[in-house]
């Protein structure tokens, strides 16, 4: 996806998914997607583009 790079096998991943998973937990996410508006509501799963702009302020 990032330029046609393709992963290389046996190379050790850097994504940090303990600690993005402990960070999840205590924001009391457990589902994808999930958006966090500015105002710290937090909107679990899809959400239509009108619907977002709304909460956003932006219509």
């Amino acid at each position: 996806m990032l330029e046609n790079v393709k992963p290389v096998a046996g190379k050790a991943c850097a994504t940090p998914l303990t600690s993005i998973a402990k960070l999840a937990a205590d924001m009391n996410i457990n589902g994808t997607p999930a958006i966090i508006l500015p105002n710290g509501r937090i909107l679990p799963g899809a959400v239509y583009s009108g619907q977002l702009e709304k909460l956003l302020g932006k219509s």
